[in-house]
C-alpha cells in the first residue's frame, strides 16, 4: 500500500527522514504521537495534514533550498482494495477541508497550471470536435490559443455545448476576445471559468456577452477576483438573462455590499437553483440583504454559504427568511462560526420549513447547547434528510441530545458527526436509539474517541438498517466495511489523543455468523438543557456544601462540650432561642437537672451556657436549612419532569437520609442526657448513635457530590485514555478504607479517646498498649475502650496514608485523563496533610481548633477521592 521513497531522492536533503516516515507505513503506528501544543502547530498541522509532532520540523525547513512541499504531503488513508465498499454519503475530502487550507490555496493559482511548451492545441480541438465540449482545464493556455478557442468557437456556433477553460490564468485581454464568441454562440449551455484572473474589469465582458446569450444554464466563476465591481456588472447581466440555472461566484471575495447587489436579481430571477457564495467574506449585514430575496424567490433551490461570516446576528435574518420561503432543498453554512445561538434561531425555522432536505452546519462551534436545541427542531421537522455536524465540540451530552430526537424523527437517514468529541459514552446513546429508528442508514462517529467494540456494535446496527431498506450487505464509511465475500471486517478509527494526522489502522476480525451486538446499552435519560442540567449540578453541589457545614459545626460542637446544653426537641419551637432573662434562666435550670452539669459543669455560668447553647442551636437549624434547600429546589425540578427514573430514587434516598440525620441527632443527644443509657456512667452522648449519626453524613454527602459531579462536569477530552479496569477498583478501595476510618474516629471523639496516650508512633513505651483488651467480651474493645479505640484509628489512619500514597506512585506510569490525574495528585497531597493533622491533634492535646481542622480534612479527603473515582469511572477500560 505504501511504498518506500528511494534514499536517493533525499540523500542530502535535511527533511529526507520525515519523507521516508510519511512514505511508509508506520505512519499509521499508533505509538507516534504528538507532544507538541502550541497554537501555530495545531493549526498548521491541520492545514497540511501533518502529525504535530513533526510541524516544528516543517516549519525550520520550509524555507531551506532543499524543501520539496512533497516530502510534506500526508499519507492517503488506507485503502481496501480487496472490498467492494459503496462510496460513503459525505464526502469529507470535500466538505471537511478547512477554511484556512482553502484560503491559502488561493495564491497558488498559476503553479497549478503546468508548462504549455507540451500541449497542441491543435491536436485536442480535434480531438474533441465530436464532443461538443471542450475541456482545457490547467493547459497553461496563452492568449494566442484563447484567440484559437474563439475563433474554433465562432465557427461552431451550434456545436459547441460546453467550455473548461478552468485554472488557466484568463486575464483582462484574453476574456474581452472570448466574451465576443460566447455571446454569438447559440448551443453553449456550460462555462467554466473557475481559478482565472478575470477580475472586475474582465467580468463587464462577459456580462455583455451574458446579456445576449440565450442558452447558457451553468457558470463556473469561482476563484476569480471579481470583487464588488465585478458583482455589480454581473448583477446587470443576470437581471436580463432568462436561461441561467446555476452559478457559483465563491471565493471572489464579494462582502456583504457585493450580495447586496445580487439581492434585487433573485427577487425577481426565476430560472437560478443553485447559487454557490461560499468564502466570501459576506457577514450579518450582507446577509439581511440576502435574506430578504431568499424569502421571496420562488426558484432557488440550492445555496452554498460556506466559510462565510454571517455569524449569529446573520443567522437570525437567515431563519426568518427559511420561515417562508418554499422551494430551498439544499443549505451549507459550513465554517460560519455562529455558535449555539445560531442554531437556535435555525432550529426555530427548521420547525416551520417543510422544504429543506440537505443542512451542512459542520465547523461552527455549537457545541452540547446547539445540539440540544437542534434535537427539538428535528423531533417536528418532517422533510430533513441529511444532517452534517462535524468539527462542531459536541460532547456526550450533544449525542444524548440528538440520540432523544432521532427516537421521534423519522425521516432523517444520513447524520455525520466526525471530529466530536462524544466519545464511547455518546456512542451508547446513538447505538441505543438505532433500536428504535429503522430509517437512518449512516452515521459517521470517526474521530470522537470511540471504543472499537461499540464501532462494532454501532456498525450492526446501521447495516440491519441499510440492508433492510436497499437489501444489500454494505454500510457507509465510518462504522464498519463488511463484505459478502469476506468474514472479517476491516475500519479505520482515530485515536482522540493523537489530534490531527495522526491515526490507527485497527483490525477486527469476527464471524459473521455470531455477528450480534454485546455492548451492554444505556436507556436514554429525558432530555435536559445546558441550563437545567447546570441548575441540578449546582443544587446538588449546595446541598453537599450545607451537609459538609453541618459535619463540620457538628465536630466543633462536640469538641466544645455544647450537644447536651438543648435538652428538648421540637420542629418548630427549637427555632425561637430564649428572648428574656426569665426565659434563659429558665433554660438554664432545666439543663441543670441533667447528668452533664452534676459531673462536668457545676462551675458554670449563665453567660457560659448561653455560649455552648447557641452553639448546639446553630448545628440544629444549619441542619433544618440543609434539608430546606434540598426540598424545595427537589420538587421543582420533580414537578417540572427534569429527572430520570433513577434520580427520582437517589433524590427519594438523600431526602430520606436528611430526615434520618435530624432523629439520629436527637437519638444521640437523649443517650447523653439520661442515667440509663450512660455507658460506665459518663456524661456523653453514645459512641454508637455518634458514629451512626457521623456515618450517615458522610453517606449523605458522597452521594451528592457524586451526583453533582455527574450535572456539572464536562467529559475530559482526554478520558479516551485506555485505563486497566483495576485502577478504578481501587480507587473505590481507598474510598471504602477512608470511610471506615472516618467511622473509627466518630468512636475516638465519642470516647475523648484522644486525650489518652497523647505520643506518637508509640503509646507510650509500648507499640500495642497492654490495656488493648481491657473489657470482655472482647469485641467490647473495639467500641468502648478508649485505649484499643485510639490505636485502631492510629492503624487505620497510616493504613489509609500508605495505601493512597502507594496507589498514586503505582499509577504515574498509567496515563490517566488529566482530570483524574489531577484528582489524584491532590489526594496524595492531602492524606499526608491530614496525617499530620491527626498525629499533631494527639500530641497537643485535642485543641479545638486542630481537631476540627483534622475532622474537616477528612471530608476534604474523601471529596478527592470521590472525584479522582468519579473521573475514572469515565475512562473506558481495558
Amino acid at each position: 500500500m505504501y511504498t518506500k521513497t528511494p534514499r536517493s531522492q533525499y540523500k542530502n536533503s535535511r527533511v529526507g527522514s520525515l519523507s521516508l516516515i510519511y512514505k511508509k507505513k508506520n505512519f499509521f503506528d499508533p505509538k507516534w504521537t504528538p507532544r507538541c501544543s502550541g497554537y501555530n502547530c495545531k493549526r498548521l498541522a491541520k492545514i497540511n495534514g501533518l502529525c504535530i509532532d513533526h510541524v516544528r520540523k516543517y516549519k525550520k525547513h520550509r524555507r531551506s533550498p532543499e524543501y520539496s512541499k512533497d516530502y510534506y504531503k500526508p499519507a492517503s488513508y488506507p485503502v481496501l482494495k480487496e472490498m467492494d465498499i459503496t462510496s460513503p454519503t459525505i464526502d469529507h475530502n470535500e466538505q471537511h477541508t478547512s477554511r484556512d487550507n482553502k484560503l491559502n490555496s488561493r495564491n497558488s493559482t498559476s503553479s497549478s497550471s503546468p508548462a504549455h511548451s507540451n500541449f497542441n492545441l491543435e491536436q485536442a480541438l480535434k480531438d474533441q470536435e465530436d464532443s461538443g465540449a471542450l475541456n482545457f482545464k490547467s493547459k497553461g493556455l496563452t492568449y494566442e490559443d484563447i484567440q484559437a478557442i474563439t475563433h474554433y468557437v465562432l465557427n461552431n456556433t451550434k456545436s459547441i455545448t460546453s467550455l473548461n477553460l478552468s485554472h488557466n490564468n484568463i486575464q483582462l485581454q484574453a476574456i474581452e476576445y472570448l466574451s465576443q464568441a460566447i455571446g454569438l454562440n447559440i448551443a453553449i449551455t456550460n462555462l467554466n471559468f473557475a481559478v482565472n484572473q478575470i477580475g472586475g474589469n474582465g467580468i463587464f465582458h462577459l456580462s455583455n456577452a451574458l446579456e445576449t446569450n440565450n442558452t447558457l444554464t451553468h457558470l463556473n466563476l469561482r476563484r476569480n477576483q471579481l470583487g464588488i465591481k465585478g458583482v455589480l456588472s454581473l448583477s446587470k447581466a443576470l437581471s436580463l438573462n432568462n436561461t441561467l440555472t446555476e452559478l457559483n461566484l465563491s471565493e471572489n471575495n464579494i462582502g456583504s455590499e457585493g450580495v447586496s447587489h445580487l439581492t434585487a436579481v433573485l427577487q425577481t430571477n426565476k430560472t437560478i437553483t443553485t447559487l454557490d457564495l461560499s468564502y466570501n467574506k459576506i457577514q450579518a449585514k450582507g446577509m439581511e440583504s440576502l435574506s430578504t430575496a431568499i424569502a421571496s424567490n420562488t426558484a432557488l433551490t440550492t445555496l452554498n454559504l460556506a466559510g462565510n461570516e454571517i455569524g449569529r446576528n446573520g443567522m437570525f435574518h437567515l431563519s426568518k427568511a427559511l420561515e417562508t420561503n418554499k422551494t430551498l432543498t439544499t443549505l451549507n453554512l459550513n465554517g460560519n462560526l455562529f455558535e449555539a445561538k445560531g442554531v437556535e434561531y435555525l432550529s426555530k425555522a427548521l420547525e416551520i420549513n417543510s422544504t429543506l432536505v440537505t443542512c451542512n452546519l459542520s465547523e461552527n462551534n455549537i457545541g452540547d447547547e446547539g445540539a440540544r436545541t437542534l434535537s427539538v427542531a428535528l423531533q417536528s421537522n418532517k422533510t430533513l434528510t441529511t444532517l452534517d455536524l462535524c468539527w462542531n465540540e459536541i460532547r456526550v451530552d450533544g449525542a444524548q441530545y440528538l440520540s432523544n430526537a432521532l427516537k421521534i424523527n423519522n425521516t432523517l437517514n444520513t447524520l455525520d458527526l466526525c471530529w466530536n468529541k462524544i466519545l464511547t459514552e455518546g456512542a451508547y446513546y446513538l447505538t441505543y436509539v438505532l433500536q428504535l429508528n429503522k430509517v437512518i442508514t449512516t452515521i459517521d462517529v470517526r474521530w470522537n474517541g470511540v471504543s472499537e467494540e461499540l464501532l462494532h456494535s454501532l456498525g450492526l446496527a446501521l447495516r440491519e438498517n441499510r440492508k433492510a431498506k436497499e437489501n444489500t450487505e454494505t454500510i457507509p464509511s465510518g462504522c464498519l466495511y463488511p463484505h459478502s465475500k469476506f468474514e472479517y471486517v476491516q475500519f479505520v478509527e482515530c485515536n482522540h489523543r493523537q489530534s490531527f494526522g495522526l491515526f490507527k489502522n485497527v483490525q477486527l476480525a469476527f464471524k459473521r455468523s455470531s455477528a450480534t451486538a454485546t455492548i451492554p446499552i444505556k436507556p436514554l435519560s429525558p432530555t435536559l438543557s445546558a441550563g437545567a442540567k447546570q441548575r441540578i449540578g449546582l443544587w446538588l453541589a449546595w446541598s453537599a456544601g450545607m451537609t459538609a457545614g453541618a459535619v463540620v459545626l457538628g465536630g466543633v460542637t462536640r469538641l466544645t462540650q455544647s450537644g447536651l446544653s438543648m435538652t428538648n426537641w421540637h420542629w418548630l419551637n427549637d427555632m425561637n432561642p430564649p428572648r428574656s432573662a426569665e426565659a434563659w434562666q429558665e433554660e438554664f435550670e432545666r439543663y441543670k437537672r441533667f447528668p452533664e452539669y452534676e459531673q462536668m459543669n457545676r462551675e458554670m455560668t449563665l453567660d457560659e451556657f448561653k455560649r455552648i447553647y447557641y452553639m448546639e442551636f446553630a448545628h440544629r437549624m444549619w441542619g433544618r436549612a440543609t434539608g430546606l434547600i434540598f426540598a424545595f429546589p427537589a420538587c421543582m425540578f420533580w414537578y417540572r419532569g427534569l429527572f430520570d427514573k433513577g434520580m427520582k430514587i437517589r433524590v427519594i434516598i438523600f431526602g430520606s437520609l436528611i430526615a434520618a440525620q435530624g432523629a439520629l441527632g436527637w437519638y444521640m443527644v437523649k443517650s447523653g442526657l439520661h442515667k440509663d443509657t450512660l455507658i460506665d456512667g459518663r456524661a456523653s452522648v453514645s459512641p454508637y448513635r455518634l458514629a451512626a449519626h457521623l456515618g450517615t453524613a458522610f453517606v449523605l454527602y458522597s452521594g451528592l457530590l457524586w451526583n453533582s459531579f455527574k450535572y456539572l462536569s464536562k467529559p475530559d477530552i482526554y478520558s479516551s485514555t485506555r485505563v486497566p479496569r483495576g485502577w478504578a477498583m481501587g480507587v473505590h478501595g481507598l474510598l471504602s478504607l477512608i470511610f471506615v476510618t472516618v467511622v473509627a474516629g466518630a468512636f475516638v471523639a465519642g470516647l475523648d479517646a484522644g486525650l489518652v496516650y497523647p505520643t506518637f508512633p508509640k503509646m507510650g513505651d509500648h507499640w500495642i498498649p497492654p490495656e488493648y483488651s481491657a473489657l470482655s467480651p472482647w469485641y467490647r474493645n473495639m467500641f468502648e475502650n478508649p485505649v484499643a479505640v485510639q490505636f485502631n484509628h492510629r492503624v487505620l489512619g497510616l493504613t489509609t496514608t500508605a495505601s493512597v500514597l502507594a496507589f498514586s506512585l503505582a499509577s504515574l506510569s498509567v496515563k490517566f485523563g488529566r482530570r483524574a490525574a489531577t484528582a489524584r495528585n491532590l489526594l496524595a497531597a492531602m492524606v499526608i496533610f491530614q496525617a499530620s493533622l491527626g498525629i499533631g491533634t494527639l500530641l497537643y492535646h485535642v485543641p479545638v481548633p486542630m481537631a476540627a481542622a483534622h475532622q474537616s480534612g477528612s471530608l476534604v479527603l474523601l471529596s478527592f477521592a470521590l472525584w479522582l473515582g468519579y473521573n475514572l469511572k469515565r475512562v473506558p477500560k481495558i
